[in-house]
């Protein structure tokens, strides 16, 4: 039975906590790739040219959304996420002057995602 208060009719909510989780890299992928920023959060491997996966220290409970945006002084280049899941990234940098040349850049990458798999 509901409990009354001064406040109006109270009752017992139950609901998941979500916490939100942004992670940020900054990748020099020119030479030997390397993250800049972001160290403790993930680890890199270089695939090959152009060719990036950034995995997770802590899986997130499903897929994050990812960004990733070449930056400027790094050369005529963009960046495309090829895919993602709950542990990993691949990030995959192209030549912006014919847009199918593999290029190592300097890019950077925001993942937005949940400590929990609920959805709203």
């Amino acid at each position: 039975m509901p409990q009354f208060s001064s406040r109006g009719m109270s009752r017992s909510v139950k609901s998941t906590q979500r916490n939100p989780i942004l992670l940020a890299f900054r990748v020099t992928g020119t030479g030997t790739a390397v993250i800049d920023e972001g160290t403790t959060d993930a680890t890199l491997t270089d695939n090959g040219t152009g060719d990036y996966t950034l995995t997770f220290a802590q899986a997130f409970s499903r897929a994050p959304a990812v960004t990733a945006t070449c930056v400027a002084t790094a050369g005529d280049a963009f960046a495309c996420i090829h895919t993602v899941s709950t542990t990993a990234v691949r990030i995959v940098t192209f030549d912006a002057t014919d847009g199918t040349t593999a290029k190592d850049t300097v890019f950077h990458v925001l993942v937005y995602g949940y400590d929990s798999a609920d959805v709203y």
